[in-house]
Protein backbone atom coordinates (compact mmCIF):
# COMPACT_ATOMS: atom_id res chain seq x y z
CA UNK A 1 0.00 0.00 0.00
CA UNK A 2 1.31 3.24 -0.93
CA UNK A 3 2.24 5.95 2.35
CA UNK A 4 -0.20 8.29 2.92
CA UNK A 5 -0.11 12.30 1.44
CA UNK A 6 1.02 13.85 4.47
CA UNK A 7 -1.77 16.80 3.73
CA UNK A 8 -1.20 18.26 7.39
CA UNK A 9 -2.67 21.88 7.31
CA UNK A 10 0.67 24.20 7.77
CA UNK A 11 -0.74 27.36 6.31
CA UNK A 12 -1.25 28.83 9.60
CA UNK A 13 -4.33 31.01 10.38
CA UNK A 14 -7.45 29.81 7.91
CA UNK A 15 -8.91 32.06 5.94
CA UNK A 16 -10.87 30.03 3.37
CA UNK A 17 -12.54 32.19 0.40
CA UNK A 18 -14.48 29.07 -0.97
CA UNK A 19 -16.40 30.16 -4.59
CA UNK A 20 -20.36 30.84 -3.88
CA UNK A 21 -22.60 27.74 -2.91
CA UNK A 22 -24.35 26.81 -6.29
CA UNK A 23 -28.30 27.44 -6.65
CA UNK A 24 -29.08 23.89 -5.41
CA UNK A 25 -27.22 23.77 -2.29
CA UNK A 26 -28.68 26.89 -0.93
CA UNK A 27 -30.45 26.50 2.23
CA UNK A 28 -29.61 22.41 2.38
CA UNK A 29 -27.94 20.97 5.39
CA UNK A 30 -26.19 17.62 5.09
CA UNK A 31 -22.41 16.25 4.27
CA UNK A 32 -20.73 16.20 0.94
CA UNK A 33 -17.27 15.47 -0.28
CA UNK A 34 -15.47 18.31 -1.73
CA UNK A 35 -12.00 18.56 -4.12
CA UNK A 36 -9.75 21.58 -3.04
CA UNK A 37 -6.28 22.83 -3.49
CA UNK A 38 -6.07 24.24 -0.10
CA UNK A 39 -1.95 24.19 -0.55
CA UNK A 40 -0.45 24.01 -3.65
CA UNK A 41 2.29 22.19 -1.83
CA UNK A 42 0.05 19.23 -1.35
CA UNK A 43 -2.19 19.45 -4.41
CA UNK A 44 -5.85 18.39 -4.71
CA UNK A 45 -7.12 16.65 -1.37
CA UNK A 46 -11.08 16.03 -0.51
CA UNK A 47 -12.10 17.73 2.50
CA UNK A 48 -15.69 16.81 3.74
CA UNK A 49 -18.27 20.05 3.77
CA UNK A 50 -20.91 20.30 6.10
CA UNK A 51 -23.68 22.57 5.22
CA UNK A 52 -25.69 23.29 8.23
CA UNK A 53 -28.33 26.13 9.25
CA UNK A 54 -26.23 29.66 9.86
CA UNK A 55 -26.44 29.40 13.90
CA UNK A 56 -24.87 25.71 14.41
CA UNK A 57 -22.75 26.35 11.71
CA UNK A 58 -21.27 29.53 13.64
CA UNK A 59 -21.38 27.39 16.82
CA UNK A 60 -20.05 24.61 15.19
CA UNK A 61 -16.86 27.11 14.60
CA UNK A 62 -16.89 28.64 17.96
CA UNK A 63 -15.95 25.17 19.83
CA UNK A 64 -12.91 23.40 20.58
CA UNK A 65 -12.58 20.49 20.22
CA UNK A 66 -14.98 18.92 18.05
CA UNK A 67 -14.80 15.40 17.19
CA UNK A 68 -15.93 14.14 14.39
CA UNK A 69 -16.87 9.83 14.04
CA UNK A 70 -18.50 8.31 11.20
CA UNK A 71 -20.22 4.55 10.38
CA UNK A 72 -20.39 3.59 6.82
CA UNK A 73 -22.26 0.73 5.59
CA UNK A 74 -25.18 -0.20 2.67
CA UNK A 75 -28.74 -0.34 2.78
CA UNK A 76 -31.25 -1.85 0.68
CA UNK A 77 -34.38 0.94 0.02
CA UNK A 78 -37.59 0.15 -1.89
CA UNK A 79 -35.80 1.18 -4.81
CA UNK A 80 -32.45 -0.64 -4.64
CA UNK A 81 -28.93 -0.52 -2.81
CA UNK A 82 -27.12 2.67 -1.58
CA UNK A 83 -24.09 2.92 0.19
CA UNK A 84 -23.65 6.04 3.16
CA UNK A 85 -21.14 7.57 5.68
CA UNK A 86 -22.90 8.78 8.58
CA UNK A 87 -20.77 11.53 9.79
CA UNK A 88 -21.66 12.36 13.72
CA UNK A 89 -20.36 15.77 14.85
CA UNK A 90 -19.91 16.21 18.64
CA UNK A 91 -19.11 19.70 20.56
CA UNK A 92 -17.82 20.00 23.82
CA UNK A 93 -21.55 21.74 24.79
CA UNK A 94 -22.68 18.01 24.40
CA UNK A 95 -24.62 18.32 20.99
CA UNK A 96 -24.62 15.82 18.20
CA UNK A 97 -25.20 16.38 14.94
CA UNK A 98 -25.83 13.71 12.33
CA UNK A 99 -25.54 14.25 8.68
CA UNK A 100 -26.04 11.64 5.86
CA UNK A 101 -24.12 11.48 3.10
CA UNK A 102 -25.33 9.05 0.22
CA UNK A 103 -22.62 7.91 -2.17
CA UNK A 104 -23.14 6.28 -5.50
CA UNK A 105 -21.49 3.15 -5.29
CA UNK A 106 -22.06 2.44 -8.66
CA UNK A 107 -20.34 5.65 -10.04
CA UNK A 108 -16.72 4.95 -10.68
CA UNK A 109 -15.79 8.52 -10.09
CA UNK A 110 -17.57 7.88 -6.68
CA UNK A 111 -15.32 5.50 -5.49
CA UNK A 112 -12.31 7.44 -7.26
CA UNK A 113 -13.26 10.15 -4.30
CA UNK A 114 -13.63 7.61 -1.55
CA UNK A 115 -9.87 6.14 -2.20
CA UNK A 116 -8.51 9.77 -2.53
CA UNK A 117 -10.08 10.46 1.11
CA UNK A 118 -8.25 7.20 1.79
CA UNK A 119 -4.56 7.72 0.93
CA UNK A 120 -4.95 11.11 2.88
CA UNK A 121 -3.15 11.59 6.50
CA UNK A 122 -5.60 14.13 7.37
CA UNK A 123 -9.44 15.22 6.49
CA UNK A 124 -10.31 18.49 6.79
CA UNK A 125 -13.38 19.37 7.53
CA UNK A 126 -14.94 22.63 6.45
CA UNK A 127 -18.45 23.99 8.33
CA UNK A 128 -20.47 26.24 5.55
CA UNK A 129 -23.49 28.28 6.58
CA UNK A 130 -25.75 26.88 4.45
CA UNK A 131 -27.29 30.49 3.41
CA UNK A 132 -24.55 32.58 2.56
CA UNK A 133 -21.72 30.10 2.10
CA UNK A 134 -19.44 31.66 4.72
CA UNK A 135 -16.91 29.30 5.67
CA UNK A 136 -18.20 29.07 9.96
CA UNK A 137 -15.56 26.63 10.71
CA UNK A 138 -11.76 24.47 9.92
CA UNK A 139 -11.24 21.94 11.44
CA UNK A 140 -8.31 18.77 10.65
CA UNK A 141 -8.89 15.31 11.97
CA UNK A 142 -6.28 12.37 11.79
CA UNK A 143 -8.05 9.97 8.71
CA UNK A 144 -8.54 7.02 10.48
CA UNK A 145 -12.10 6.45 8.44
CA UNK A 146 -10.97 3.86 5.96
CA UNK A 147 -12.54 5.41 3.59
CA UNK A 148 -10.12 3.65 0.96
CA UNK A 149 -10.90 0.92 2.20
CA UNK A 150 -14.98 1.05 2.09
CA UNK A 151 -14.70 1.73 -1.30
CA UNK A 152 -12.21 -1.19 -2.20
CA UNK A 153 -15.08 -3.12 -0.48
CA UNK A 154 -18.40 -1.65 -2.17
CA UNK A 155 -18.22 -3.14 -5.50
CA UNK A 156 -18.10 -6.80 -4.27
CA UNK A 157 -20.98 -6.26 -2.02
CA UNK A 158 -22.66 -4.62 -4.75
CA UNK A 159 -21.53 -7.11 -7.71
CA UNK A 160 -25.21 -8.37 -8.17
CA UNK A 161 -27.06 -5.51 -7.84
CA UNK A 162 -28.54 -3.31 -10.56
CA UNK A 163 -27.81 0.64 -10.16
CA UNK A 164 -30.61 2.62 -9.17
CA UNK A 165 -31.33 5.82 -10.02
CA UNK A 166 -29.02 7.56 -7.68
CA UNK A 167 -31.86 10.73 -7.18
CA UNK A 168 -34.76 7.78 -6.42
CA UNK A 169 -32.57 5.88 -3.78
CA UNK A 170 -30.77 9.40 -1.98
CA UNK A 171 -34.74 10.44 -1.34
CA UNK A 172 -35.72 6.39 -0.20
CA UNK A 173 -32.71 6.73 2.11
CA UNK A 174 -34.24 9.76 3.84
CA UNK A 175 -37.67 8.43 4.13
CA UNK A 176 -37.23 4.72 4.63
CA UNK A 177 -34.06 4.71 7.23
CA UNK A 178 -33.86 6.67 10.53
CA UNK A 179 -30.27 8.25 11.86
CA UNK A 180 -30.66 5.37 14.44
CA UNK A 181 -31.31 2.61 11.42
CA UNK A 182 -28.40 3.69 10.00
CA UNK A 183 -26.14 3.36 13.08
CA UNK A 184 -27.43 -0.12 13.44
CA UNK A 185 -27.58 -1.11 9.53
CA UNK A 186 -24.61 -4.02 9.08
CA UNK A 187 -23.33 -4.63 5.65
Amino acid sequence: MAPLIDNKWGGGIVDLKLPPLPPYLKGRTGGRFDAWVLDPAVGEEVCLTLLEEPEYARSIGEQSPISLHLKSGVVRTSVGCVAFLLWQVQTPSGETSYYEHPLNAFNEDALKLLLQVGRQAYLKMIVLDCISGDTAAFIEFKNDYKLGDFARFLPSVLANEAAPDFAEVQSALQQEFSVEELIEATV
